[in-house]
């Protein structure tokens, strides 16, 4: 299969995990889906040189399961997105998230369980199967 570009007006649901402070100053990984626009390197850039609030809203179209503090969904708008950006936490997550997603790296710490069970499940089947190749080599 030849390598295409990415439609420009694409955006890509992407399972991020949120690490929210927890008590005993351990955090707590909340799960959404964001909707990230591919943007390039130097757009992002750009962005992040403007503020929290003008990188979120740039590669940022949308969300799920992203809830106010009486659980009920909250709406994507720039009020929200301003809301969101003065929140340390989630701006870093979401950074981090968006880097591995623009760099084309599967997503980290992700809380959503893989369709064959858990991620701790298949971590260990991953190693399994590392070491099984190694020992054959």
């Amino acid at each position: 299969m030849a390598f295409r570009l990415a439609d420009p007006e694409a955006t890509y649901p992407t399972p991020v995990a949120i690490e929210v402070p927890a008590a005993d100053g351990k955090t707590e990984k909340l799960g959404c889906v964001l909707h990230f626009r591919l943007l390039e390197a130097s757009e992002v850039r750009d962005l992040a040189l403007e503020g929290d609030e003008a990188y979120l809203a740039g590669i940022l179209a949308g969300w799920e399961e992203i809830t106010d503090f009486d659980g009920e969904p909250l709406e994507f708008n720039e009020k929200n997105v301003e809301k969101l950006a003065r929140i340390g936490y989630f701006t870093r997550s979401v950074a981090e998230a968006y880097g591995r997603f623009s760099q084309g790296l599967p997503a980290k710490n992700s809380v959503a369980p893989l369709a064959t069970g858990s991620a701790r499940g298949a971590a260990r089947t991953r190693r399994k199967k590392t070491r099984a190749r190694s020992a054959s080599r």
